[in-house]
């Protein structure tokens, strides 16, 4: 990656986590390619162990945390 490149990914990281609420950047396949401070918060995981993983690693349904459903 280019200097331009990460000067910017450094920027729209900043922006992001200085929201209050949570966002998650996910691609067409499906992928996490971003995940600010506050989602990664509420949903039990590190933005680090969240990024490059499919959305539904991540996002796990209710019914499989509580066994109902």
């Amino acid at each position: 990656m280019d200097a331009e490149h990460q000067v910017q990914d450094t920027f729209w990281e900043t922006v992001l986590n200085s929201v209050m609420d949570g966002i998650v950047a996910i691609d067409k396949k499906g992928i996490v390619r971003h995940i600010n401070i506050y989602a990664a918060s509420t949903l039990g995981i590190s933005p680090t162990q969240a990024r490059g993983r499919h959305f539904q690693d991540v996002f796990v349904p209710a019914c499989r945390v509580t066994g109902v459903g």
